[in-house]
């Protein structure tokens, strides 16, 4: 197996991250656990009970992406295993992310102005 594809594998949650940087950061790729029994974006069973990747697409949810485990591990592949300028786009953006938040919090730890008299 390929070197790069294990590493996908072992690291799973910071390859979605890297998916997430360059996704709308308010409907971020989540994995939750399947309530009844569904079908992957590529075909495969998702057997109800078992932990999947969705990433919602309509507010009924009827439309929302779904990859199995391995689909999306074989997807962040092809995207970053395979693509290394990719993966720095998808690190810069989602450090710029970060340090926009850090600003944010440091601007609400800031004491408020005492009312002039």
């Amino acid at each position: 197996m390929n070197s790069r594809y294990e590493d996908v594998e072992q690291h799973l949650d910071d390859y979605v991250g890297l998916l997430n940087a360059l996704s709308w950061e308010y409907a971020p790729w989540n994995e939750p656990k399947a309530q009844k029994q569904h079908q992957c974006e590529f075909g495969c069973l998702i057997e109800r009970g078992s932990k999947y990747f969705r990433k919602l697409w309509s507010p009924d949810r009827r439309e929302d992406v779904k990859l199995c485990h391995d689909c999306m591990v074989k997807m962040l592949f092809a995207l970053f295993g395979t693509d290394q300028e990719a993966t720095k786009r998808a690190l810069a953006i989602d450090k710029q992310r970060w340090d926009a938040t850090v600003r944010a919090l440091r601007g609400l730890r800031q004491p408020l102005e005492e009312p002039e008299s």
